[in-house]
């Protein structure tokens, strides 16, 4: 993949191409329990704002996505954007991805997804996306992030012991 460039102009070309995705994912988390239509429409768009304001996170996980996850053709089920996010948020700058971020980041680099469609009623069930990321690299890139969590967790101790 060659180096993207990420702009707000981009990530709202793709929230335009993807209108139920919010920094939650796919929908927003209360869609089934709101009980007020109006106030489900007011998370709705709080969730695509959020989103839309996490330009810095989505470059980070663009460059993360280059640097650690190989596209394949066929989408992986077995992991989901949701368990995804966990791996790159570990060492992120603010330790912490939103799902939408990671999905908005993996569609502007092309990766293929299987995306959940809204029932009937315009409903998501399902928040996460699956993509076209190979097997090999998830699991090179769960180790380093378990090998990082590690780290700071002796780095924590050592901390505790000091004090």
């Amino acid at each position: 993949m060659t180096e993207m460039t990420v702009d707000e102009a981009l990530i709202l070309e793709i929230m335009g191409e993807h209108p139920g995705l919010t920094a939650f994912g796919m929908g927003i988390y209360r869609e089934l329990t709101a009980p007020i239509r109006k106030e489900r429409e007011r998370e709705f768009e709080e969730e695509r704002e959020a989103l839309r304001r996490s330009v810095d996170d989505i470059v980070w996980t663009v460059q993360w996505l280059e640097r650690n996850i190989q596209p394949i053709k066929s989408v992986n089920m077995k992991h989901s954007s949701y368990r995804l996010k966990h791996i790159a948020e570990v060492t992120s700058p603010n330790h912490y991805l939103y799902n939408g971020v990671f999905i908005l980041a993996a569609l502007a680099l092309g990766y293929p997804a299987k995306i959940p469609k809204p029932n009937e009623y315009g409903i998501y069930l399902k928040p996460n996306v699956h993509f076209g990321m190979s097997e090999r690299s998830i699991e090179k890139a769960r180790i380093a992030a378990r090998e990082v969590r590690e780290q700071r967790a002796r780095e924590h101790a050592e901390e505790g012991r000091r004090l």
